[in-house]
């Protein structure tokens, strides 16, 4: 008789889909530790290790930041963290939810590589933070839900309006978010376990007063929180970027209607007053492109949002045009793709915090941005979503009215931020992507029949998912390992060209400047700026050589509005990084889109 085939059998923690979300983890961190850094996460850090001066950004962030930061020093901790609970709360809600090891695993897997979300998950944002609290939220949920007894787990629901209030606390566009949530947990408040919607007009008032009743605490803890800092509870004066909003809205609007709405104070004293300027001035994609533009001064001294008021009901139809105009950017309705997919390295600070290229980082970087004008458009998966969404509900699918709350979560993130949305960012769709990804993953696995499977094919499936797993497992040690223990030791050379080959095709043009060279602690930070300005076109890289041979390659994404003011564009063409030598002989060069070099320093 033949034997008898035996599926092979492995511990439950080594197939878990928990485990897969840790090693996730550690490769994306890995990747780019301790995690890119724009100008918002380095002020949250400032504030955490300074004190928080204002209320110009909620000051969560920085008690957040604080807690990481006292027990292990600079961003590395908090961008691990935030990763972390990101992927295990999905791996979580997917097993809760009954879906098998595989189906959890490929939810994990396709977050993790899709440009969209990556260009987030690389860099310490509190997009990701945000997501990570709304899926803590979710988790809690979930478990009051499948709670057995005559009563819901109290304590579940404690935790899930917990995080329900940071995540509010975190963004102030992430209340939307929460009223979904708060939908469940107030059903979940008054009706019993185990028994059947039924809307009736007692149920339905008793609905919408415990509703309002979160929706009260959260509105309420979340002005308290932006209003008194801790832990003196000293009132803190309040920033109103609504005005800056208001002034981007009205320049807009200004921009579609063909009339001047905005006050004479903004146009500097040589600059035209006319529509031609406003034309050249207005950039749909960043409020702040828009308001260091050449052809406008800031102006702020003026009630913008009194002149914002009157003018959109005068004018509906341009505000209408300018917020689509912002919405192209923000879904990447655009030829161009996604806006800003991602941000390279961390900018120049005072923080003692900073970032070394690795060949891993740039790989990484290339991969997102290679992609940001495919598979890094936002309105590809809303589209999918919802499709899936009205299949499933129609089908009655399993799950389906967890994964409805779940997408309408993201949504409502994202729909009701349109009206007030500053920039076209990609990393304002963090949570609306992880929800519709989420939610589809559910409703695809549920609308899916049972099929018979042979025991043949049931091995082999098993082994090629263990094969993976451990193909995972050993790439996170691996990366781990470079990028996590040995991130201050210097780059490998990318394989660019050698000197012999820059130096005959160097060219003279305006691509950017060297800014500043300063030597501290066995170290060279180099500080400038490059943007092809002829060309109209961004570098990704500097490039530096030492004595002849490539050394470096330094990302250049650090905001540079006074070159954007000077040059009319190059706003994001700034560079600062600190390199483990003292350098003496070195030349820095841009390589442009024609295959020749430009230096923007030289020493012998």
């Amino acid at each position: 008789m033949p034997t008898k085939l035996k599926p092979p059998s492995l511990p439950d923690w080594l197939v878990s889909p928990y485990l897969a979300a840790v090693m996730l983890t550690v490769i994306i961190c890995a990747s780019t530790w301790p995690g890119a850094m724009s100008w918002d996460p380095l002020w949250e850090l400032t504030e955490a290790r300074h004190g928080i001066p204002d209320g110009l950004y909620p000051p969560i962030g920085a008690y957040i930041f604080w807690l990481f930061d006292s027990i292990y020093p600079g961003p590395g901790l908090k961008f691990l963290a935030q990763n972390l609970i990101v992927f295990l709360s999905v791996a979580h809600i997917m097993r809760r939810l009954g879906y098998g090891s595989l189906q959890s695993f490929a939810a994990l897997l396709f977050i993790a590589l899709c440009p969209a979300t990556l260009g987030t998950l690389v860099v310490v944002w509190k997009d990701t933070a945000t997501a990570a609290c709304l899926l803590l939220a979710i988790v809690g949920l979930l478990h009051a839900a499948q709670t057995k007894g005559r009563n819901p787990a109290y304590g579940f629901l404690g935790m899930a309006l917990f995080f329900t209030y940071v995540a509010a606390a975190y963004r102030y566009n992430a209340l939307a978010a929460c009223f979904p949530l708060l939908a469940w947990m107030s059903d979940l408040l008054i009706r019993k376990p185990g028994t059947t919607l039924a809307l009736k007009p007692g149920y339905l008032l008793r609905f919408t007063g415990v509703y309002v009743a979160l929706l009260g605490v959260i509105v309420g803890t979340v002005w308290a929180t932006n209003h008194y800092r801790l832990p003196d509870f000293k009132y803190l004066p309040s920033v109103h970027v609504i005005q800056a909003n208001c002034e981007f809205d009205l320049i807009g609007m200004s921009r579609f209607s063909r009339q001047i709405l905005v006050p004479d104070g903004l146009f500097p004293g040589k600059a035209k007053r006319s529509i031609e300027t406003i034309d050249k001035a207005y950039h749909p994609e960043h409020w702040l492109y828009t308001r260091d533009s050449k052809e406008l001064k800031r102006f702020d001294d003026y009630n913008y949002c009194g002149l914002f008021l009157g003018q959109v009901l005068q004018h509906p139809l341009a505000y209408i045009q300018h917020r689509l105009a912002v919405t192209n950017y923000l879904f990447a309705v655009t030829t161009d793709g996604a806006f800003l997919p991602t941000h390279e390295g961390i900018d120049e600070n005072n923080l003692g915090v900073f970032f070394i290229p690795t060949r891993l980082s740039q790989t990484v970087y290339g991969y997102i941005k290679g992609m940001a004008s495919s598979l890094a458009r936002p309105w590809i998966y809303y589209v999918l979503a919802t499709i899936i969404l009205v299949i499933g509900i129609q089908r009655r699918a399993r799950n389906w009215e967890i994964a409805s709350l779940i997408y309408a979560s993201g949504m409502l993130y994202s729909l009701l931020s349109l009206p007030v949305m500053p920039a076209g960012d990609l990393r304002y769709n963090m949570w609306p992507l992880i929800a519709c990804m989420i939610s589809s993953f559910m409703l695809l696995f549920s609308l899916q029949k049972p099929k018979k499977i042979s025991e043949k094919t049931l091995i082999l499936r098993q082994r090629i998912a263990y094969g993976g797993l451990f193909l995972v497992m050993l790439l996170a040690v691996v990366l781990a390992h470079n990028s996590l223990f040995l991130s201050s030791y210097a780059p490998r050379p990318l394989p660019v060209p050698t000197w012999k080959e820059v130096k005959p095709r160097l060219v003279s043009c305006l691509c950017g400047n060297l800014d500043e060279v300063r030597h501290a602690d066995k170290k060279t930070v180099l500080s400038g700026w490059a943007y092809d300005v002829k060309a109209n076109r961004a570098f990704s890289y500097v490039h530096v050589f030492v004595n002849g041979k490539h050394k470096y390659s330094l990302p250049v994404s650090g905001a540079r509005p006074d070159v954007a003011k000077a040059q009319g564009n190059g706003g994001w063409s700034g560079f600062s990084v600190p390199l483990p030598e003292e350098l003496k002989d070195f030349y820095v060069v841009v390589q442009r889109a024609d295959g020749s070099f430009a230096k923007l320093y030289g020493q012998k």
